[in-house]
């Protein structure tokens, strides 16, 4: 009598590669490399969102706070009204 071959859900394609395991393809930046010789950026890991499940058609301002290349804050304001960056005058 045979046994029946057990299959394991968590050998299927879709879990083959562990998405917590480290990069092979992303490349080492040496510890003494100069600022501004390498920058650091998302990865894409899934696939695109729909415009419908996070666009709307209210009317806002968008504002983006960014050093250099890298973007710090992304704001919506909906309805538009004042946004302030950096210290209050007052408080000097």
């Amino acid at each position: 009598m045979t046994t029946p071959a057990i299959q394991n859900p968590f050998e299927q394609a879709s879990f083959a590669q562990n998405p917590f395991a480290p990069r092979r393809s992303v490349a080492a930046v040496a510890a003494d490399a100069p600022e501004g010789s390498y920058e650091y950026r998302m990865l894409e890991s899934a696939p695109a969102v729909a415009s419908e499940e996070c666009e709307s058609s209210a009317a806002a301002v968008e504002i983006r706070v960014s050093w250099g290349r890298s973007l710090l804050s992304v704001a919506h304001l909906s309805p538009a009204r004042a946004y302030w960056v950096g210290e209050d005058e007052s408080a000097a």
